[in-house]
């Protein structure tokens, strides 16, 4: 198995660069052979994505922005574990997560970042409640989000 480790800067944003920087990024991980590829903390967003805008709104994932990496995923059949910050309706609030998308482009599942602030580049996102494993590639996968390791 190989694993592509995406070291990118998309910290600032904004988020239709981010998009641009991760389908290259994907892309290129697929081609050289990677079956899982992982990509940085709020890679769609970038890390600093709320304080650069106060009035940037979290929209609940996956959305349809999304679809050119979930199309790389069935194209190479990766798996790819993204980096993104998500809204949750039913609970009204937005999370630091890991969205793991399969072979097929479907959502696998995903992890919410637990141990975090919640101040300064963070304030935005609540923290999830429970460590995560999600079957990939036959194996039982924890998934964790920066400071969870």
């Amino acid at each position: 198995m190989k694993i592509a480790l995406c070291h990118l800067e998309l910290s600032c944003g904004p988020q239709k660069r981010n998009l641009q920087l991760l389908e290259q990024a994907v892309r290129i991980a697929a081609e050289q052979g990677a079956d899982w590829v992982l990509t940085p903390e709020v890679a769609v967003q970038g890390y600093y994505f709320y304080r650069i805008d106060e009035n940037a709104v979290v929209a609940p994932q996956p959305s349809p922005k999304l679809e050119p990496l979930r199309n790389l995923c069935r194209e190479y059949g990766i798996i790819l574990f993204l980096g993104c910050g998500e809204y949750d309706a039913a609970c009204d609030k937005n999370f630091n997560s890991c969205l793991v998308f399969g072979p097929d482009g479907e959502l696998i599942g995903r992890h919410r970042k637990l141990f975090g602030e919640c101040l300064g580049a963070e304030a935005w996102a609540r923290k999830g409640d429970s460590f995560t494993v999600l079957p990939c590639s036959g194996l039982q996968t924890g998934v964790l989000v920066c400071a969870d390791l």
